[in-house]
């Protein structure tokens, strides 16, 4: 609750968390510094859930997880690291996060900006989702996903939901121009807040491949609400 924080691995040293065992927040809560997880493998199954708050922040990286994985935080980053199964990430903060990428998953995965500011996924390298992936911006910012690189993947279907209240706001995928996000399932994009500004971005810069089918519906209240396919000159969706 007070100081620096948890933090595993930081330095190079390897974990690892045996069968049937867990990693738990206590009855305090976290509520300052950071838990870090890094170099760390799971050897079992089990699920893990860490609720954050006030001014925490949780960081993985080069991690392996079998179980369902869960992170509620004012400040998040995931980067090389694998899930094996379902996925939640919930910005609660208002300081700007940016993960790098090079994450896959392999079971559903949710990605929730609750927060204010940004919230980055795949700014040096590529993430890999196998099933179905749902984007949510509530807060006040922007959600960037496969913000660089190219070779982004989704196996599953797209769901993508702008229902921000703020005056700014806005969900953009393929920023970079050297960016490319391939999609094999169905695409849902709704943008329904009641922000002033509340945009959502297919291929800002970069290039979307589209597999399945692509519905869209701007139905907010916004003044100034609208969804932008090839908005930049070196976007090239199809």
């Amino acid at each position: 609750t007070t100081g620096q924080g948890i933090r595993f691995g930081q330095n190079g040293g390897i974990g690892r968390l045996a069968v049937a065992k867990n990693i738990n927040i206590g009855a305090a809560g976290f509520t300052a510094g950071m838990l870090r997880l890094q170099n760390f493998t799971q050897l079992g199954t089990t699920n893990h859930s860490f609720n954050m708050s006030a001014n925490s922040y949780f960081y993985g990286s080069n991690n392996h997880w079998n179980g369902d994985f869960s992170v509620t935080a004012p400040r998040l980053y995931s980067a090389s690291s694998y899930y094996g199964a379902q996925l939640y990430l919930e910005k609660t903060g208002a300081t700007n996060d940016y993960s790098a990428g090079g994450n896959t998953v392999l079971g559903s995965a949710t990605l929730i900006h609750a927060g204010s500011n940004n919230l980055l996924f795949g700014n040096t390298l590529a993430d890999t989702f196998m099933q179905n992936v749902s984007i949510v911006n509530r807060g006040i910012g922007t959600v960037y996903i496969g913000n660089n690189n190219n070779g982004h993947y989704i196996g599953g279907h797209l769901d993508i939901i702008q229902s921000s209240t703020g005056t700014s706001n806005s969900i953009q995928l393929a920023n970079s121009s050297n960016c490319f996000i391939r999609v094999v399932g169905n695409t849902t994009v709704q943008n329904n807040g009641s922000g002033t500004n509340n945009h959502i971005y297919l291929g800002n810069n970069g290039s979307i491949l589209f597999e399945g089918s692509l519905r869209l519906s701007n139905i907010g209240s916004s003044t100034n609400g609208a969804i932008y396919l090839n908005h930049g000159a070196t976007s090239n969706n199809n």
